[in-house]
């Protein structure tokens, strides 16, 4: 049985811009690295869509990338609005009645023990 290999993405990403700028041809690339044809056109499609570490170079990776910003944005306002209120909470807390000392100055005991 064939132990399934791994390849980083800046592996991935070198071997298609190099098909991708004409240096080498696609089935060379595949020969020279020993791997299919058809996964370096998945890696392209990948590419493609930015999934690389890249910039997208296509309008669905684009519309993929707005769609990743958007959903991070959400999240990010979630957690704003969930420390604005915690912020209020605590100024409420600090501004009521525990946060006023419990004695007067004058109904402190001048130390030890009646």
């Amino acid at each position: 049985m064939q132990i399934r290999r791994r390849f980083t993405d800046e592996f991935k990403k070198r071997v298609v811009e190099e098909v991708l700028s004409g240096s080498i041809r696609q089935s060379a690339a595949a020969r020279q690295h020993s791997i299919s044809y058809n996964l370096i056109s998945r890696w392209k499609n990948d590419y493609a869509m930015g999934r690389l570490d890249n910039e997208p170079t296509c309008p669905a990776g684009f519309e993929a990338k707005i769609a990743q910003l958007e959903r991070k944005i959400g999240q990010l306002t979630m957690e704003n609005e969930l420390l604005k209120k915690l912020a209020r909470q605590t100024a409420r807390t600090q501004s009521g009645p525990l946060s006023k000392p419990i004695y007067t100055r004058s109904e402190v005991s001048d130390g030890g023990a009646k």
